[in-house]
Order: structure tokens, then sequence, then C-alpha cells
């Protein structure tokens, strides 16, 4: 569970600074903030991160209402509640944490402070 969650988790951050550096090399002449890039980045991306991690989760979903409340094995809840949490969680982090994260770190750099 923790490396399907690893890996999902790291997908969605791949995509999403996959998208920002695109836009960096798209809005160059613009001379755009880097946190402004980052936000249109995010618009572009947010609804393809969310139906991929919903499309992910009613499985997940469906493994702990029918594994665990049919079928009643114990493994088959934890293991499943384990994959919902992390699949959450990762997204949540990803989408919401990564990003604002990295901005900040950027906006310090001279090349971008001096777009401010």
């Amino acid at each position: 569970a923790f490396l399907t969650i690893l890996g999902f988790s790291l997908y969605d951050t791949i995509v999403v600074f996959d998208k920002v550096q695109e836009n960096q090399e798209r809005y160059k002449a613009v001379r755009m903030p880097y946190a402004d890039i980052m936000n249109v980045s995010m618009n572009q991306v947010l609804m393809r991160s969310l139906n991929t991690s919903l499309a992910a989760i009613l499985p997940v979903l469906s493994l702990l209402v029918l594994g665990a409340g049919i079928l009643g094995a114990v493994t088959l809840r934890e293991f499943a509640l384990a994959l919902l949490v992390g699949l959450i969680t990762g997204s949540y982090s990803s989408i919401f944490v990564a990003s604002p994260l990295v901005a900040m770190a950027k906006e310090r750099e001279p090349k971008y402070k001096s777009l401010r």
C-alpha cells in the first residue's frame, strides 16, 4: 500500500511541476513572477489531478465497502483503508502543499525576486 501511495503522489507532483516548467517557457517573454506561473499551472492541472485521484479512490472505496463490509475480511479492510488515506493525503499534498512550498522558495531567487 505504501509503494502505491508513494508512486501515485509522485506522479501527481511530476504532472504539476511538468506543467509549471512548460509554462515557464511559454511565459518567458511576459516575465511573470514564479507564483503567477505556478497559479496558472495549477489552474490548468487541477481538474486532471482531481479526476485521476477520484478514479483511483472509487475502486479503493468499493474494496473497502465490499471487502470489509460484506465479506468481513479484516486484512482487506486495513489494506483498503491505508490506500484510501494515502491516496487522499498524497493528492492533497502534491496539489496544495508541494506547489506553494516550491513557489515560496523560488520567489526568493534573485531571478524571480526582481519581478515582484
